[in-house]
């Protein structure tokens, strides 16, 4: 799958996804800094599911009527904290 990180998913969900392949781009890496709107349109033309702890999300995309692969919403306590998933893709 692809993917785009927004940066307040945090690098740790953008390594942890490209361990198991996914084409992951990141804001943080790439663009930091960058506008809600301007993520939204990046994904967009790329193909990309957004990932993200930022609820604004929501507003743009479903309020706002913008074009979307779609959009996870993590609520972590802390982003920082490694993860540790028991369980992996099945492809």
């Amino acid at each position: 799958m692809k993917f785009l990180a927004d940066e307040s998913a945090g690098l740790s969900i953008v390594r942890h996804l490209e361990s198991f392949r996914h084409d992951v781009a990141s804001v943080q890496e790439d663009r930091p800094g960058i506008e809600d709107s301007e993520v939204c349109v990046w994904a967009n033309r790329e193909g990309r599911v957004i990932i993200t702890n930022d609820k604004d999300f929501g507003r743009l995309i479903f309020l706002g009527k913008l074009a979307s692969r779609g959009v996870i919403l993590l609520r972590l306590q802390d982003e920082r904290a490694p993860i540790r998933f028991g369980w992996s893709p099945v492809y």
